[in-house]
């Protein structure tokens, strides 16, 4: 019997850790096969049989768009787009066609794959085209409250309503509602079990009623997966290791999505029973993975989530029945009301190194008061992001300029360029992140869209304290920025700010997009100009970067920032660096790209997990 409880503790954790080997490591399909065969293994041929139905049934319900691979259907809506799907993978369609939730659509061009930041929230291509041509709408519960829901005027209702029913997505969409809207279908299946429970069926009836009203989604399928998998085996190990497998099996890039790594990790710990109670978990959840702590939520989260169902039911009656729809109002302008006190946040990012200290204090000295443990997790926050060092960092905003320059404990942030509106969300995780809450002063080269195009919402989320654009020294408690170009060129790429700092006993060279014929021009002004990191000017375009100026600053690091559009960095570019021995680091390959003042040591760390040590 010893023998037996030992072999069977060692092939629980083993079912377990399978599909996270998938999850962290890979999306090989040897990896993926072997683990199917272990759990086949595992069940016995009548748990196979039963695993084959339901494999069999995902393909079916796949093979009518299976066969022409550019048919989709429209499952939601954005401000200036459509989300569509092939029940293989979603995509972004931007077109000014006017197409309704269900409609089958067939779509002509070229898809272009996203970054992998996108994968986040489950989107893989973009489509920019108008050879949009509908085929027919599907009869549908959905598309028929779609077409009562373009009937509303109340822009505010309807902004709110498009994103819990159709998820509608606007470039504004608030912290509260991208975290709350995707999470709140596990209370809904619960809630309808409740009105189910006669019934044997009482899963499944549920399932096609949330169907009827919001779709197939992903967040539908993890539920149901990880409520029908017990049926199949009674160890809860097991049968955790079956969904997640089953999980990627349905939508394999989703693991890389918050919407299968956030509920996996919850689950996690409720089979560990961790150390980390609920609080500290998606506290630990949020600041890791959103940057950010709710803390409101985090107290009254379910709280929230049966109001948002109150919600999602009574505008459902309300766009069936209209007489019902004052109710539906009425419980939006409570959450309305409550929404300032529901979006207070704390920024910062804790680090898997903070997490781990902290559950070994937790661990160790035996902490069991659960306010306790919350409240350590909060200063081990704090304290992750308390910024000990000067930093001076190059963001990925992907094609466009950013960098941050932060004094010891943040006693001064400053920003030169914002990159673009799009990419809004690159530079706001990255400020996030680091724990920024103003801007000391903001430095805008010029006035390319790339450089300055997000300025709106850098001015609405942060305290920008000091904006530059004029042709100026900047001289701060800890920096001195020197102004090298002079205001006399006839484009407003030639006319960029260009900046010389040395800080740390480092020479940095800030260049805008300036061409070959300015970088000269500065050369002449400043004979005796060093720079040992040197920001390549316009992405690396061919157009700058002269041959003279890597003769005479001597750089030992170039970076560009760059997403690789129109072909930047340029070969030619790439090919003089060689020569002259200088190390190019992009954020294309890298992504941000920090260096990190440690006393006498200075450490260039990048998203990529490199690092190089720059001495003076």
């Amino acid at each position: 019997m010893k023998n037996l409880k030992i072999s069977s503790l060692y092939r629980d954790p083993f079912a377990l850790l399978l599909p996270f080997l998938i999850i962290l490591y890979t999306q090989n399909i040897y990896i993926l096969s072997g683990c199917m065969i272990y759990v086949f293994w595992r069940f016995g041929l009548l748990k196979i049989l039963a695993l084959v139905i339901l494999v069999l049934l995902v393909l079916l319900r796949l093979l009518p768009l299976m066969i022409v691979s550019d048919l989709y259907f429209i499952k939601g809506i954005k401000s200036n787009g459509y989300f569509a799907s092939n029940l293989l993978y979603d995509v972004e369609v931007y077109t000014d066609a006017k197409l309704n939730i269900d409609e089958i659509i067939e779509v002509e061009g070229k898809a272009n794959i996203l970054d992998k930041d996108k994968f986040k929230n489950g989107i893989y291509y973009r489509y920019h085209t108008e050879e949009v041509r509908s085929l027919s709408v599907i009869p549908s519960l959905r598309s028929f409250l779609f077409s009562r829901y373009q009937e509303l005027s109340d822009d505010s209702y309807k902004s709110f309503l498009g994103k819990i029913l159709f998820d509608y997505v606007e470039y504004d969409s608030t912290y509260f509602f991208d975290i709350s809207a995707d999470l709140s279908v596990y209370y809904l299946f619960r809630f309808l079990e409740k009105i189910f429970k006669k019934s044997k069926f009482k899963d499944f009836l549920s399932f096609i009623a949330i169907t009827l009203v919001c779709g197939i989604d992903y967040g539908l399928m993890r539920v149901f997966l990880f409520k029908m998998t017990p049926k199949l085996t009674q160890d809860k190990t097991q049968s955790f290791a079956l969904a997640c497998i089953l999980l990627v099996l349905y939508d394999p890039w989703r693991i890389y999505s918050y919407s299968f790594i956030i509920p996996v990790l919850l689950r996690m710990v409720l089979l560990f029973r961790s150390k980390f109670d609920f609080k500290v978990v998606m506290t630990l959840i949020q600041s890791y993975f959103f940057n950010r702590t709710n803390p409101m939520m985090i107290m009254g989260y379910k709280g929230i989530m049966y109001l948002i169902i109150a919600f999602q039911v009574s505008a459902v009656a309300g766009l069936i029945l209209k007489p019902a729809m004052p109710l539906s109002r009425f419980i939006f302008s409570f959450i309305e009301a409550i929404q300032p006190f529901l979006n207070i946040h704390f920024k910062g990012r804790i680090t898997l190194f903070y997490i781990i200290v902290l559950y070994l204090l937790i661990k160790y000295l035996k902490i069991e008061n659960s306010g306790l443990k919350w409240l350590l997790t909060l200063l081990f926050i704090s304290a992750n992001v308390a910024n000990l060092n000067a930093t001076i960092s190059f963001i990925d905003v992907g094609q466009g300029d950013a960098i941050l320059i932060r004094a010891p404990f943040g006693r001064e942030n400053i920003l030169i360029d914002t990159g673009n509106e799009y990419n809004n969300y690159k530079l706001q995780r990255f400020l996030d992140a680091k724990g920024v809450y103003s801007i000391d002063h903001l430095l805008i080269t010029h006035s390319d869209s790339d450089h300055s195009g997000n300025l709106k919402e850098l001015y609405k989320d942060y305290d920008v304290k000091n904006t530059v654009i004029d042709h100026q020294d900047v001289v701060t408690d800890n920096f001195h920025f020197y102004s090298l170009n002079q205001d006399k060129w006839d484009n407003t790429n030639d006319n960029s700010l260009v900046y010389y700092l040395n800080f740390g006993g480092i020479d940095f060279l800030f260049t805008g997009d300036i061409s070959k014929e300015v970088e000269k021009d500065i050369l002449s002004s400043y004979p005796g100009l060093k720079a040992d990191i040197l920001k390549l000017s316009h992405h690396g375009s061919k157009t700058s970067t002269a041959n003279e100026l890597l003769v005479y600053t001597r750089p030992k690091i170039a970076i560009a920032s760059t997403s690789g559009q129109y072909s930047h960095s340029a070969k030619e570019v790439k090919d003089l660096l060689e020569i002259w021995q200088i190390d190019l680091y992009t954020t294309e390959d890298k992504g941000s790209i920090s260096l990190n003042y440690y006393w006498n040591v200075n450490i260039l760390k990048m998203d990529s997990g490199e690092f190089a040590i720059i001495s003076e």
